[in-house]
């Protein structure tokens, strides 16, 4: 027996967005009914062909593989520019030309 908490969501949000039927006064939901309504939606919608398949191995579409590739080059580069300002704080520390912990030149 499960009842549905109407704190985070009601009974006709529960039935539209998640398939689960709710008696309205009860609030117990419905499990068979909820699976026949799910077993509906899916015949209606047809198949789905827009999920990614980010199983181990799986397939990944171009625009996938490009936004991967894209995220790990920034992050590179990103990387990179940091280590190199960081190298250049440490040399101008080391020579006495500025230092930043004080706010002295």
């Amino acid at each position: 027996m499960t009842i549905l908490s109407t704190e985070k969501v009601t009974p006709e949000a529960a039935e539209r967005d998640y398939g689960v039927i709710a008696h309205p006064e009860s609030l117990r939901v419905d499990v068979d009914a909820s699976l026949a309504l799910r077993e509906r939606k899916k015949r209606e919608r047809g198949p789905v062909s827009w999920m990614i398949d980010r199983a181990v191995g799986g397939a990944s579409s171009p625009m996938d593989l490009f936004v991967q590739a894209t995220v790990k080059q920034a992050s590179v580069t990103a990387g990179l520019y940091a280590l190199i300002a960081y190298g250049v704080l440490i040399l101008l520390g080391i020579l006495n030309i500025v230092n930043f912990a004080t706010a002295s030149s």
